[in-house]
């Protein structure tokens, strides 16, 4: 279970001054150092957990390594690891000789489940609008080499450093132990990195994504829609928003045979967004996000180096900051029937003189 930050809007209360109207003087409550206050706390619910990637004791807390799961290179928790390997020399010990007359007629004890942990890594970012592809659809027009099949939709973005504050200060940190993380995994002789760090200037963009389907067991009834059933109907396949047709009817086909994977996103309150809004309420936002680890290393082809090639998989987002809003207000003065604008312009008078 996630903790989630507190908002940040300034508690209301009757007894806190105000300033009084048309008064130069500001109130006594100081937002800026409520601001503060706030990311302080985050911070330190983040540095506890042990998974902060801007702890400058990262690196000596000594919980994570990767581990070989299905075809996958996984971040995962040390604790997990010994457990999986506890529980199969467990299952080993357990097993009897073939010639065992009751386990010829039984069949051998079925093997544990053997669960590993995935470790949660987290930061916090601004999320950059030139980057932004985690709308509800991806914006799908029809198959391209990236994404044949709308059912395969991951949904994108990118973090940098926020302007001000603690966070843009642990920035460095952040980009410092991700790369350590990485060296721990890669390859020798996969000169190419590619899927999460993205140069920007003197610094690097981190890319992120989200699973945005999953398959059911493609039966006749809409079990694609039991999931979003306590989370209201927009959060259905069936009901799913997308600007596209070739997505619109590529969701139509999907009904029966996958169910939707919401992004995890949180507003400011704590409350779950609305496919929706997740341009209008993310796009340029400050950002809390945890994301699990993966790694792959691909030989080398006829048109590419071999590569390391590493993705971060969103578990959780809580905005932060909501992105600015600008706004172009509408011109209000009326259109009037003589030109406004018409000193200094010669009369034709005046020009044929």
């Amino acid at each position: 279970m996630h903790i989630s930050p507190a908002p940040l809007n300034p508690p209301s209360s009757p007894d806190q001054p105000q300033s009084t109207s048309g008064s130069s003087q500001t109130t006594l409550y100081d937002a800026a150092a409520h601001h503060r206050q706030k990311m302080d706390e985050v911070r330190a619910i983040m540095l506890e957990s042990g998974t902060y990637l801007g702890d400058v004791k990262f690196r000596e807390k000594g919980i994570l390594t990767w581990e070989r799961i299905g075809r996958d290179d996984c971040l995962v928790t040390k604790q997990s690891v010994e457990a999986c390997n506890v529980a199969h020399k467990e299952y080993v010990s357990s097993l009897v000789e073939p010639h065992d007359a009751d386990v010829a007629q039984d069949g051998p004890p079925s093997g544990p489940n053997l669960e590993h942990d995935m470790v949660e890594l987290s930061i916090v970012v601004k999320i950059t609008p030139e980057d932004f592809w985690m709308v509800s659809c991806g914006m799908w027009k029809g198959p391209t080499s990236m994404c044949q099949s709308f059912a395969d939709m991951k949904l994108t973005c990118t973090g940098i450093a926020p302007d001000d504050g603690i966070f843009r200060d642990d920035f460095k940190t952040v980009l410092d132990n991700l790369g350590w993380v990485m060296k721990q995994k890669e390859t020798p002789d996969h000169p190419e990195k590619r899927g999460l760090l993205i140069p920007r200037g003197t610094s690097s963009k981190i890319k992120f994504r989200h699973v945005l389907f999953e398959a059911t067991a493609g039966t006749s009834t809409n079990e694609a829609d039991d999931d979003g059933d306590d989370l209201g109907d927009e959060f259905k396949i069936k009901n799913w928003p997308a600007v596209h047709v070739a997505a619109r009817d590529a969701l139509r086909d999907m009904v029966n045979t996958h169910r939707v994977n919401p992004i995890p996103a949180y507003d400011v309150h704590g409350t779950l967004l609305p496919p929706s809004t997740y341009r209008s309420a993310l796009e340029g936002s400050v950002a809390r996000i945890h994301f699990n680890l993966r790694h792959w290393a691909f030989p080398a082809t006829s048109s590419s180096k071999a590569s390391n090639t590493f993705v971060a998989d969103i578990t959780y987002m809580r905005v932060l900051i909501p992105p600015k809003v600008n706004v172009t207000s509408p011109r209000k003065r009326k259109v009037s029937r003589k030109d406004s604008h018409a000193q200094g312009t010669p009369s034709p008078k005046k020009i044929r003189g």
